[in-house]
């Protein structure tokens, strides 16, 4: 090769990566399952969005079904509720969505309660990481942020107590005993992780303490 050529290659070579650089990864969707250890626990998945899109976040471990990736989830899990925040498991990020109940179809209605309290929404959403958090109803996110905790945080198995009025755990509003197990997936993004357990319960309960704190001397400070 003259030297001549030579930079003329390695221009075209730059442009080319250049370009390649310009299109994000294809899109891909994501199947995650697991099991709780009590009903206030809280699951972390952390979400990247390579380009615009409208992504979509389901559970199917309530009334049962097929996942994304083809394994044939049981019925029976406990009621879940899904909530997104911006950010990677950072807790300042903003919640932007949520869903308690999903609708019947596309997801299934339980076979022993007739419910249809699998969870499910579409959001468009710009590129950037996100975090999805996966709680049992009704352990709501407190928002505006994810440092704001969740309602049940700190409450162990309050289902029975609140449900049935005894104790017990994994128990739905019907009421009906469910079990630990949800299986979530997460359809067209770039990628998407699960966040190591306890870290994301500690790092919330911490934060929402802090929180609490805080605002309980504010307003002492601020009697007369």
């Amino acid at each position: 090769m003259s030297d001549s050529l030579a930079p003329r290659s390695f221009l075209r070579c730059t442009a080319l990566f250049a370009a390649i650089s310009l299109f994000p990864a294809s899109a891909a969707n994501f199947s995650f399952e697991g099991n709780f250890a009590k009903d206030d626990d809280l699951q972390g998945f952390t979400l990247q969005v390579g380009a615009f899109s409208t992504v979509t976040f389901l559970t199917l471990s309530y009334a049962g079904g097929v996942n994304a990736a083809g394994s044939v989830i049981a019925r029976g899990g406990f009621d879940p509720i899904l909530s997104l925040f911006t950010g990677a498991s950072d807790l300042s990020g903003v919640l932007i969505g949520s869903n308690n109940d999903g609708t019947c179809p596309p997801l299934n209605n339980d076979a022993v309660t007739g419910a249809c309290w699998d969870s499910l929404f579409d959001i468009p959403l710009a590129p950037g990481t996100y975090t999805l958090v996966l709680s049992q109803a009704d352990n709501v996110a407190l928002g505006p942020t994810l440092g704001d905790g969740f309602f049940r945080m700190g409450q162990g198995n309050f289902t029975g107590p609140t449900f049935l009025g005894m104790p017990g755990s994994f128990v739905d509003q019907n009421p009906n005993q469910r079990d630990s197990h949800w299986a979530v997936d997460i359809l067209n993004v770039q990628s998407a992780a699960v966040v190591p357990e306890p870290s994301l319960t500690l790092l919330v309960a911490i934060c929402a303490a802090v929180f609490t704190t805080a605002s309980r001397r504010r307003r002492a400070s601020r009697r007369p």
